[in-house]
Formats: C-alpha cells, structure tokens, sequence
C-alpha cells in the first residue's frame, strides 16, 4: 500500500525541496467509512532544474509523480486516495544552467478506512 497520507520519507518524491511551505490544508470529515478529504494538504516549494538550449528558445520543463490507491467495497462503492508531487518551469533567453522550478505536493487527498489511518511501515508484512 503507498502512504499516501504522509508521503515524505516514504514515497517517492522530487528532491531536493526547497522553501517547503503548507500552503493550504483540510481537516477532512468523519463518515460511517473511515475519513475523507477531497482537498489533501497542499504544499509549495521551489527545486533546482538545470537546462541548457539554443540562445532565444522557449523551453518547458516539467514532471509529476503521483501515488494512489484505489478499492471496491461490495458491488456498490469504490475508494481512492492519493497524493503528487509536480514542478514545471518556462524560460526563454540565454541558455541558464540551474533555474529554480515552482513545484507543489497535494497528500492525503480521498478516503481512508479506519485501517489505513494507522498503517506503520510492517503493516501487511505478515507480522
């Protein structure tokens, strides 16, 4: 199961962050399934990305990773949760070397049963 909840220094994420700042976040609901947040915690931050180009070209660099998992429950509900982490970054001009990128990670985003919320690293290892 990815944790998707609490990605840093469990998944795999873009590195390395800097100016890592909680930008936006939602305590989710309670419900009779477990708990769910439809917005996550969101985070801002900036990485460096080194590109180099022809003089005078407008170049685009970008890229996410995203985690999810998804479940059906009976015949009648289907789960998911997930979390990503992107960056991008446009410049044109003189061919830079290392920019810094705006970069953003959403965790904790969708539903989570009671027996997601207290998964530790052994969970479903057989112990």
């Amino acid at each position: 199961m990815i944790d998707t909840r609490h990605p840093f220094g469990n998944e795999s994420l873009f590195a390395p962050k800097q100016n890592l700042t909680l930008t936006a976040s939602s305590s989710g609901t309670p419900n009779e399934r477990g708990y769910y947040n439809p917005e996550g915690y969101r985070y801002s931050y900036t990485i460096p990305v080194y590109a180099h180009y022809e003089n005078g070209t407008q170049v685009s660099i970008s890229s996410e990773i995203e985690g999810s998992n998804r479940w059906l429950e009976g015949f009648d509900f289907a789960g998911q949760n997930r979390y990503s982490d992107a960056y991008s970054l446009t410049i044109t001009g003189d061919p830079q070397g290392w920019m810094p990128a705006e970069g953003k990670v959403t965790a904790g985003q969708g539903g989570y049963r009671e027996w997601q919320l207290n998964l530790t690293p052994t969970s479903g290892a057989g112990e």
